[in-house]
């Protein structure tokens, strides 16, 4: 099990992440006023249902995009998303946001995303119940979703460890893990084929600051997050982590086979459902779309849509 160090300890926080069950919607507070964990919090299911899920709406995008240093080329259709114009109330809205796309967490100064110049710091850590050639696929699934979520967005996630089985990573999963370290991404997968709920993939969960908050370093080499006297920047992700059920490669279809882009995401899949809750902890909520990958069931209509390669790119654009 890898080792706690104090540098990644900076903030302890009264999160549960207990796999498979949806998170609050509402805000949870850490020891810092200034950093919250907050939505991204998923209940990712597998199969058609005729219940519409609830409160999927929040936010505009329109202040990211009027702010965005896109790092990723999006096609004509694509960019067309990115357009904002003002409403009636005197707020502005985003074609993306008509397409169904939502923040995973917004305020006043918009949503919260990674700041382009950061690195994240990615560790696999996996239940040591998973049977040893699950566990292989597993480790090799988050890595290669990451490579696509890099692809996707611009950004940069940097896997240090648990990618492999010779220097794998375990965990402890009857003991609620601690709070990520800082500009740091926790991954663990779960075994609970045998006990979780059917229709449950996994959950995300994200820090952020507020806008009215301040990075600065302590003499350890940590990080604290301060307030400011008044709001100077939008709100962005600290830190962040996703639980992920064995579920998903017991149900999921593996996609070994490219479709003609090259991609192995343009339908639901495995490697599908691990970029959804990645795509929460880099900012993106669900979608009202029910074909998009991120609306919070996975039907045979799924698949990555224009909006989400867009909506992708964005999460990606914020500059420093």
């Amino acid at each position: 099990m890898r080792s706690t160090t104090a540098l990644r300890r900076v903030v302890a926080v009264g999160v549960a992440a207990t796999l498979l069950v949806a998170c609050s919607g509402n805000d949870t507070p850490v020891a810092k006023d200034a950093e919250t964990a907050t939505a991204g919090s998923d209940d990712l299911a597998h199969g058609s249902t005729t219940a519409e899920p609830d409160n999927l709406a929040h936010g505009s995008w329109a202040e990211a995009i009027e702010n965005a240093n896109l790092l990723v080329d999006l096609d004509q259709d694509a960019r067309k998303l990115l357009s904002v114009f003002p409403t009636g109330s005197g707020n502005k809205i985003s074609e993306l946001d008509i397409a169904g796309s939502n923040p995973s967490y917004f305020d006043q100064f918009g949503p919260a995303l990674w700041r382009q110049c950061e690195r994240v710091d990615v560790y696999i850590s996996v239940d040591p119940s998973i049977a040893p050639e699950l566990r292989a696929s597993a480790r090799t699934l988050a890595v290669n979703a990451i490579l696509e979520l890099n692809k996707l967005t611009g950004l940069t996630l940097v896997v240090r460890s648990g990618a492999t089985e010779q220097h794998g990573e375990f965990f402890d999963p009857t003991v609620d893990p601690d709070a990520p370290g800082f500009r740091e991404l926790d991954v663990f997968w779960y075994d609970t084929a045998s006990d979780a709920p059917p229709d449950r993939f996994g959950i995300a969960d994200a820090w952020h600051s507020g806008p009215d908050a301040l990075e600065q370093s302590t003499i350890d080499g940590s990080v604290n997050v301060t307030s400011k006297d008044s709001p100077t920047q939008q709100a962005s992700l600290l830190r962040s982590r996703i639980s992920l059920s064995t579920e998903i490669l017991h149900r999921l279809p593996g996609r070994a086979d490219l479709d003609e882009d090259g991609s192995q995401f343009a339908e639901r899949s495995q490697s599908m459902a691990v970029l959804h809750e990645l795509a929460h902890v880099v900012g993106i909520g669900h979608s009202t779309a029910k074909d998009s990958f991120m609306y919070p069931r996975f039907s045979d209509q799924t698949r990555m849509t224009t909006p989400d390669r867009a909506t992708l790119a964005l999460a990606g654009s914020r500059p420093c």
